[in-house]
């Protein structure tokens, strides 16, 4: 009766979790691009980014999502769409939205994008591989000569998706600290989410 909000509870550091969730490799790589990089607020669903490598992943996942989808360039470099490939009177539905709708997941801002809990119950095996391209997108490593060192960390102006990301690197053990930060968006300010990794826990995150 004495806890309020805000109030500090204490937390095993490793969540040893065991899910049986059954999703495929592709959907999982599917979801970590689009939660990372995606764009649903319209009409189409968009990726945005200029790594040939991960473009050429998510071809492919799509692909094997829906044989009659293609990914092309939108309106400029680095911006995909994900629809149809013969739907000029925009007829048929794009599964790939409606499988984004079905989760929650469809038309939301950056600041609203979450984890859904789908992907909570994967074994650890296949988060990992949702980890893993989830921080390909929006993570970075560097060398911080003024702190400890190297520095793995993630970020995002969700503080919802932040708080599932350090939830699930608990699964395998990794230690994160979170900190909010302001940072400068067209012709204001926004408040982002930063997640830091560092010392033996970058060990266990490379593991």
């Amino acid at each position: 009766e004495e806890l309020q909000l805000g109030s500090r509870v204490a937390t095993p550091r490793i969540e040893r979790i065991f899910g049986n969730e059954e999703l495929s490799d592709f959907e999982i790589k599917l979801l970590a691009y689009l939660i990372a990089e995606g764009h649903t607020k319209g009409s189409w669903v968009l990726f945005s980014n200029n790594d040939k490598s991960l473009v050429n992943e998510l071809k492919n996942c799509v692909y094997k999502f829906d044989k009659n989808m293609k990914v092309d360039l939108h309106s400029k470099k680095g911006c995909y769409r994900l629809a149809n490939k013969d739907n000029r009177y925009g007829f048929k539905k794009n599964k790939i939205k409606e499988w984004l709708k079905n989760l929650g997941l469809y038309g939301l801002y950056a600041t609203e994008k979450y984890i859904p809990e789908e992907i909570f119950k994967l074994n650890n095996k296949r988060l990992s591989l949702f980890l893993n391209r989830l921080f390909s997108c929006d993570g970075s490593i560097y060398f911080n000569g003024n702190r400890n060192g190297w520095e793995i960390d993630y970020s995002s102006s969700s503080k919802k998706l932040i708080a599932g990301v350090q939830h699930l690197l608990l699964r395998f053990g990794i230690l994160s600290r979170l900190r909010e930060k302001n940072i400068k968006y067209n012709d204001g300010i926004r408040k982002s989410y930063e997640l830091v990794i560092g010392s033996e826990n970058i060990q266990k995150f490379i593991a």
